[in-house]
């Protein structure tokens, strides 16, 4: 399930322009009447002390939404865990509102709630030329806290203006002014929100930008750096093959070894037993057919020593011993 983000109005005041300080343009287009959302919620005890497990939902034309997450007590403004009987409490972002009423009974309730869209957030948008915003879609930007400061930075960073449907995948991932800053400072500004929320979807982050530039590989392609978080190649992970003497492999030998199990346990391993200076084609290649470090000393252990690369390969694919003199 995708998480999504709830935040109050008092935390959104707190940092930067709200939705009470967006002034539309005159020349804009009135701002419009939105249809307000009927909304499902359920609330229980989460695994955190101070927080509560949130679960709000809704029918749509094509199935249900459904977000749940984890939030502090502090962040449902009026929710009293603790009280037996109606409850009712709010939040809200510059996207909009939600006022949400209910029953609880031992730390478990649920209700209904009422989601506004901000009309003149939705107006801000179009005048920006970003597009016009359906009910759903200021929803879900409400869930993900989507400011407009987003925008403000995105344009000074030299990214293309996003799309309504880009802001709401902004929402969803998690995609703010400090991550779309932090992979700046890394040397990353990828040009559209589709890269950053790719980028956010495989956890590339700025933290991991670093570790990767302090292992030795600086200035990889976005498109490289989304494919070595699919195949876990980790700092630590190429450090392991530098000390097992591999060092300065090329992303795609990289992401070749994490494929077929070339582990720097593996690369330590052979050369214990005897197979040392191995390329990294041959490593592939002992993987593929299951020379193993211990099939390795088997053979030598047989009485012919130090067999070639290629003669344990071939004796792996054979089911055969290699006798003496072969």
């Amino acid at each position: 399930m995708i998480r999504s983000f709830l935040f109050l109005a008092a935390a959104s005041m707190s940092v930067g322009t709200t939705a009470a300080d967006v002034q539309p343009d005159p020349a804009a287009a009135p701002a419009r009447a939105f249809n307000p959302l009927e909304i499902d919620w359920s609330v229980s005890p989460a695994s955190r002390d101070g927080h509560v497990q949130l679960r709000l939902s809704y029918r749509t034309r094509n199935g249900n939404s459904d977000n749940t997450r984890s939030y502090p007590v502090a962040q449902l403004r009026g929710f009293d865990a603790a009280a037996t009987g109606p409850v009712a409490f709010r939040m809200a972002s510059e996207a909009g509102s939600l006022d949400c009423i209910g029953v609880l009974r031992d730390r478990r309730g649920a209700g209904t709630c009422r989601f506004e869209p901000d009309a003149r957030f939705a107006a801000e948008l179009e005048r920006r030329g970003v597009g016009r915003a359906s009910s759903e879609q200021m929803y879900h930007m409400a869930l993900g806290n989507v400011r407009l400061e987003l925008l403000d930075e995105l344009a000074r960073l030299g990214y293309e203006r996003p799309t309504v449907d880009n802001l709401v995948e902004a929402g969803i991932f998690g995609i703010d002014v400090p991550y779309v800053r932090e992979m700046a400072d890394s040397g990353y500004r990828v040009g559209s929100m589709r890269r950053l929320v790719e980028f956010r979807i495989h956890g590339v982050t700025a933290d991991y930008v670093r570790g990767m530039a302090q292992s030795g590989y600086r200035d990889i392609a976005p498109e490289r750096l989304v494919e070595f978080r699919i195949f876990g190649i980790t700092p630590d992970f190429v450090r392991g093959m530098a000390e097992a003497g591999l060092r300065d492999l090329p992303g795609q030998r990289l992401v070749e070894f994490k494929i077929h199990g070339v582990t720097p346990e593996f690369v330590r391993g052979l050369a214990e037993a005897g197979y040392r200076d191995l390329t990294p084609a041959q490593l592939v290649e002992f993987r593929i057919h299951g020379v193993t470090p211990a099939f390795a000393r088997e053979v030598n252990q047989s009485g012919l020593q130090r067999a070639s690369a290629s003669k344990l390969v071939e004796a792996r694919i054979l089911g055969r011993r290699i006798r003496r003199g072969d």
